[in-house]
């Protein structure tokens, strides 16, 4: 907290709900909930209504924001096939790939934006101290899920008029998603 202004940093919704394997695509809501929850955690945090009243409305600088989408198979197989098939053979355009053990990257050193997939079953074992609201229904779901994430930097969301909470919906982040994903190239497997 400095000059009134509050620089909140992370994962919202993990830290709001206890987990990351389904959230909300509603960046006003994880914002206003993220206020209002530190303001009942921390006594020097004292928003006013008109504050709050002003986070409902949008009014919150964003300066890198992180999206996805799950791309749910059958079973565990299935989607670390999947992984497999995007670590050798997957591409996108204009930016190089980093395969690591759990994911690919695409763009991984752009100032704009990074693209990544990973075996969101995997994920939560490595991050499980952060994981404390899983069930058996979630756990179930992560082992059936490859995450496509999108990090959107300043200057990406500053060129896509994309710096203000206003300027964000549910259909702004499926659509930005989307386009994403959509432009991944992958070849068929091969069927003998």
């Amino acid at each position: 907290l400095k000059d009134d202004t509050l620089l909140i940093s992370g994962n919202l919704g993990k830290w709001l709900e206890g987990q990351n394997i389904v959230g909300s695509d509603d960046v006003i809501k994880l914002v206003y909930e993220t206020v209002i929850k530190l303001s009942e955690l921390c006594e020097h945090i004292t928003p006013t209504q008109q504050q709050l009243d002003d986070i409902q409305l949008g009014y919150f600088k964003i300066n890198k924001v992180d999206i996805n989408k799950a791309i749910l198979f059958n079973n565990k197989d299935e989607a670390l096939q999947y992984l497999e098939r995007l670590k050798f053979h997957g591409s996108y355009p204009r930016f190089n790939k980093k395969v690591e053990n759990n994911g690919v990257y695409f763009g991984y050193e752009s100032e704009r934006k990074v693209i990544k997939y990973y075996y969101k079953g995997h994920e939560i074992i490595a991050n499980n101290k952060y994981q404390n609201n899983l069930d058996n229904d979630l756990i179930e779901l992560a082992n059936k899920m490859v995450r496509c994430e999108l990090t959107l930097k300043w200057r990406e969301l500053y060129d896509n008029e994309l710096l203000n909470g206003f300027d964000w919906s549910s259909e702004t982040v499926k659509r930005l998603v989307d386009n994403t994903h959509s432009q991944l190239r992958l070849p068929e497997p091969i069927k003998f």
